[in-house]
């Protein structure tokens, strides 16, 4: 089937974790090609039926066709994919190309009307930003399928003093998206990215008083829970006045 190569919508995968798109179509269909240069959950009238990985190039290539089940099609019919953010593209020619969804059509022909919205309702919950009502995409905005997890930890640092903080997150099935006080910080992929240290930044965290730490688990199948989670800190320096 041959799709579109401009994106569906004017958007890009934004700094935060995940984006939604939504596109609206009427009729029938059997099924559906589309592009997407990062991994995403497709949902139909609000069931999953795809859960697709990152292509290993960035530049739009063969489109992936999926059935579309009839008996999940109504009259008006609402798709919804949920859109991951893997961080700044690679190189510099890899910006000319666009992010996210770039590309879907209905074998029908049938028109799609798109919109997208950055975030899940827990990242923009903890950012301070309200939600909107017409967005109903699926049950709990995806709640079986990303799950959260929340501690909370104390500090009390004398102002001399400098300590390095990190969270280690290990043995935690599929992928993570991690926050602290609201801010996204890092991103936990087990089995394929390296990194299990992440740095808890100065400015972010709270050097007197309470953080909160968030842990937006994306399962795709995986059971729900976090394996090994650990607050650790690196060299301790205590600053002296000089006189």
């Amino acid at each position: 089937m041959a799709i579109p190569r401009t994106p569906v919508v004017n958007h890009t995968t934004t700094v935060d974790g995940f984006a939604w798109y939504r596109g609206r179509f009427d009729g029938a269909t059997s099924e559906i090609a589309l592009y997407c240069d990062q991994a995403c959950d497709v949902f139909l009238n609000g069931t999953l039926v795809a859960a697709l990985n990152t292509p290993p190039h960035v530049t739009p290539g063969a489109a992936k066709t999926l059935p579309l089940p009839a008996s999940l099609q109504g009259t008006h019919n609402v798709l919804a994919i949920l859109v991951e953010n893997s961080g700044e593209q690679r190189h510099w020619e890899a910006t000319a190309h666009p992010r996210g969804l770039a590309a879907c059509a209905l074998d029908n022909g049938a028109p799609i009307s798109w919109r997208s919205r950055w975030g899940l309702n827990g990242e923009r919950a903890v950012q301070g930003f309200a939600g909107h009502a017409d967005w109903t995409l699926v049950p709990d905005d995806g709640a079986v399928h990303i799950t959260w997890h929340r501690a909370a930890f104390a500090l009390t640092l004398p102002d001399n003093v400098e300590i390095p903080l990190f969270l280690r997150l290990d043995q935690t099935p599929s992928r993570a998206y991690l926050f602290l006080n609201g801010q996204l910080i890092g991103r936990y992929w087990d089995g394929r990215g390296p990194q299990h240290r992440f740095w808890l930044p100065e400015g972010i965290v709270r050097r007197n008083g309470e953080n909160e730490l968030l842990v937006a688990q994306w399962t795709r199948g995986a059971q729900p829970g976090i394996g090994l989670a650990r607050l650790e800190h690196g060299t301790t320096m205590q600053w002296r006045s000089q006189l």
